[in-house]
């Protein structure tokens, strides 16, 4: 949608920055004006462009965050359109439009598409500050990105190092014995209401040099949609904060499609989370990832997989304890009729963990099976892929000095397990390296009660 957008004030400047750009171009209009009410309301628009610009010069900076500059000169593009304006409350709202916003040096490309905010609205009262946003889209995202042989990832401007270079850090200071640790001040969240967050991503593509041959992995049609976000005062009474969340994406030749559905909830000291997801994917093709499986003597034999799988959790936070409940219900893996594995359910609950060491409640795991088959040349195949026992990367032992310094015998920590559960759960052994071949079919049904060790525990 166009914006109410009139030239009353022109901008335009070129420049010549040293050993940054060849030229930065900046052309834009601003107009000034009064809502029916009195109110001002500014509108603008500005178009930026960089040709052949670089970071050379920042070489020394960049470095100690772990960058460095990408040795191609690149190409900066950006072009928006925004209308602010004040109401009769004292609120602000606004709207903006990025027709264009890419980097581009011939090779690497990041590029964010055309981005809309819609009736942003910012107001401070009593309550605090309160943000409405209804409608927030990046639509046609593009990402062109290279993985070298030294494991370095390039992007324009600038390159993210495989190994810094960045100085040493600084000691932390001493704490005085019998100081006391800050206390962490309270967690207030802001009054926020978003309607709808979309992304989505026209192309992500990396060429990795890394390995090989090298191997182009693209993804296409990438979206991500957060729904319903709420947080301080913009949530209903009786709700929680969170939000609703939704993502897709294919990848040609090796996802034909994956997707996530599911719902976040945090109280509003952030402390506790509740969480549900639904994973799904279709027309999974590993052999696009052999090369990184052929090192490790592993070969892919899944061409058309699917998979899908149901989590939930929930966390706590506070009182020198972290607290989770969780729980994987209804996973399946497998390739047509094939189903290399499935677990009804799998739940964590009342897993604690403190200074003294871990504790958990109850473990229940039920319907679990998986398939291991061994042919006549020994490989074992299981989860849609194939080991080769005689294939697999040699271990060198590390050699260790011996140290003469006496050491301190530190206690294993505490771990409690007071109730696990086995139903149901079984495993197919198929051998064909024996004559005949045989079958076999493991199934397991067990319950373990107070069971510990570490700390003054008893195995």
């Amino acid at each position: 949608a166009s914006l109410p957008v009139a030239p009353e004030i022109e901008l335009s400047a070129v420049l010549g920055v040293d050993e940054v750009a060849h030229e930065l171009l900046a052309d834009g209009k601003i107009r000034v004006e009064e809502t029916p009410a009195g109110d001002p309301r500014l509108g603008a628009t500005l178009t930026l462009q960089g040709d052949e610009v670089s970071l050379a010069a920042w070489s020394r900076l960049l470095g100690t965050m772990g960058l460095a500059p990408t040795p191609r000169p690149t190409d900066l593009r950006a072009s928006f359109r925004a209308v602010v304006e004040r109401a009769p409350d004292d609120s602000w709202t606004a709207s903006a439009e990025i027709a264009e916003l890419s980097a581009d040096d011939g090779l690497q490309r990041v590029s964010a598409g055309a981005t809309q905010v819609n009736n942003l609205r910012v107001a401070e009262d009593t309550q605090g500050l309160s943000i409405v946003l209804p409608n927030v889209a990046l639509d046609g995202a593009i990402i062109v990105a290279r993985r070298t042989t030294s494991g370095d990832l390039v992007l324009p401007l600038v390159t993210v190092l495989a190994q810094s270079t960045g100085g040493a850090t600084s000691p932390a200071p001493a704490t005085a014995p019998n100081s006391k640790p800050p206390s962490a001040s309270p967690i207030t969240l802001p009054n926020l209401q978003l309607d709808r967050l979309a992304l989505r991503a026209q192309r992500v593509r990396l060429l990795d040099e890394y390995v090989s041959p090298p191997v182009e992995l693209e993804l296409v049609s990438a979206q991500v949609e957060l729904l319903d976000v709420r947080t301080g005062n913009a949530v209903p009474v009786g709700a929680q904060p969170g939000a609703t969340l939704k993502a897709s994406m294919e990848a040609p030749g090796l996802l034909g499609r994956a997707s996530v559905e599911g719902s976040v909830r945090v109280s509003p000291d952030l402390a506790r989370t509740q969480s549900t997801l639904r994973l799904s994917a279709d027309g999974v093709d590993l052999s696009k990832l052999q090369v990184y499986l052929t090192p490790l003597g592993i070969e892919a034999l899944v061409r058309n997989g699917q998979a899908q799988a149901t989590l939930q959790a929930e966390t706590l936070l506070g009182g020198g304890q972290f607290q989770l409940s969780a729980s994987a219900r209804d996973v399946s893996w497998g390739e047509g009729e094939v189903n290399y594995a499935r677990l009804d359910t799998l739940a964590l609950e009342g897993l604690v963990l403190d200074a003294e060491g871990l504790s958990i409640a109850d473990v229940v795991v039920r319907g679990a099976h998986a398939a291991v088959e061994r042919d006549s040349q020994g490989r074992l195949s299981a989860f849609g892929v194939r080991i080769d026992p005689s294939q697999l990367p040699a271990t060198t032992a590390v050699p260790v000095e011996p140290s003469t310094e006496p050491k301190e015998a530190k206690p294993a920590p505490a771990v409690r397990i007071a109730h696990v559960l086995v139903e149901s759960t079984g495993l197919t052994l198929v051998d064909a390296a024996v004559a005949p071949a045989t079958t076999a079919e493991l199934v397991v049904q067990a319950e373990v009660a107070d069971l510990a060790t570490g700390g003054s525990a008893q195995t």
